[in-house]
């Protein structure tokens, strides 16, 4: 592969993730309506993911992708949970 293209590759795959990100962020951090409680929760959620960062060094990269599988599979059961109706109180 030529030099170019590698460079390329690698500057949009370590950049676009953290661009999309951003973007992310921003977006639902205008609609939110409690903004320090989501600035709160991005700086937390920065803290831990320099936490598993730090991880990694200890324990491999492959153990990191376990933990990482893990946590966005908490994610999405999450979501899912608070997505559903709640039943009416008796």
């Amino acid at each position: 592969m030529p030099r170019h293209a590698g460079g390329a590759i690698a500057l949009a795959s370590h950049v676009l993730p953290i661009a999309f990100g951003g973007l992310l962020f921003s977006k639902l951090f205008a609609r939110s309506a409690d903004p320090a409680a989501a600035l709160g929760s991005n700086l937390v959620g920065a803290i831990f993911g320099g936490v598993l960062e730090y991880l990694s060094m200890l324990t491999g990269m492959r153990l990191l992708i376990v933990v990482a599988a893990a946590l966005y599979a908490a994610a999405v059961v999450t979501s899912a949970a608070r997505r559903l109706p709640q039943s009416p109180p008796c």
